[in-house]
């Protein structure tokens, strides 16, 4: 079936502004970055710890995605990627946790907890910095996953419109619609916390798929 982004575009923006939670965040005891692609997000993290939200920042992210749409053209894991982007802005490297053998958002979650479970004083509090389209999976993921610690997420502030003028838009609209899909199927099996989902979201979600916006859908049990 022919795509055509600019048509398809109010489905699109309705996955967006689903996908982002814009819940206010506060100081927090670690700022948990789930690295990717996407380096606004490590420099959105930056924001944050200079605006003392934590005084700790961790990034997780391995070498993920080599064949499929989030693939990087880096050698190096992404959250050395992001490390280095860090201290190039002038973050303090000693600041920094770095978690590199993660390759999904479950094992952002997993490993990272293995990483910090010993940390005394135990950590209680913590910011989730992902991408726009990530934030609600994100904090379903570790909401179910880490339920010890009392989560917030954050994202760059950008709107679609803006996102798409350094990503490629079919690319974010087939994105959007598997992420937006992991949303109902992880839910099922236990994976994260359940999310209610809008009928026009629904709608947005199937018309989508039957435009031809199939290649980062998971198969359905």
């Amino acid at each position: 079936m022919m795509m055509n982004t600019l048509l398809d575009r109010p489905y699109a923006q309705a996955l967006w502004d689903y996908n982002q939670l814009k819940k206010p965040i506060r100081k927090a005891d670690f700022i948990f970055v789930m690295c990717s692609y996407n380096l606004a997000v490590a420099e959105h993290a930056y924001i944050l710890f200079r605006q003392k939200i934590a005084d700790l920042v961790v990034l997780s992210g391995g070498v993920a995605h080599t064949d499929d749409l989030l693939i990087t053209d880096w050698d190096d894991a992404e959250a050395i990627v992001f490390r280095d982007r860090l201290i190039e802005i002038g973050m303090n490297p000693a600041k920094i946790i770095i978690e590199d053998k993660a390759t999904n958002c479950g094992e952002n979650i997993q490993f990272t907890k293995a990483l910090l479970q010993d940390r005394d004083p135990p950590l209680s509090t913590g910011v989730i910095v992902q991408k726009p389209y990530m934030e609600r999976r994100a904090f379903a993921t570790a909401e179910q996953q880490w339920p010890e610690i009392n989560w917030f997420v954050t994202s760059p502030n950008m709107t679609y419109d803006q996102y798409i003028q350094d990503n490629d838009e079919e690319r974010l609209i087939n994105l959007l619609v598997g992420d937006t899909q992991r949303i109902i199927e992880y839910a099922k099996k236990g994976y994260q916390t359940p999310q209610e989902m809008p009928e026009n979201v629904s709608e947005a979600l199937d018309a989508l798929i039957k435009k031809g916006y199939t290649k980062h859908l998971i198969k359905a049990e």
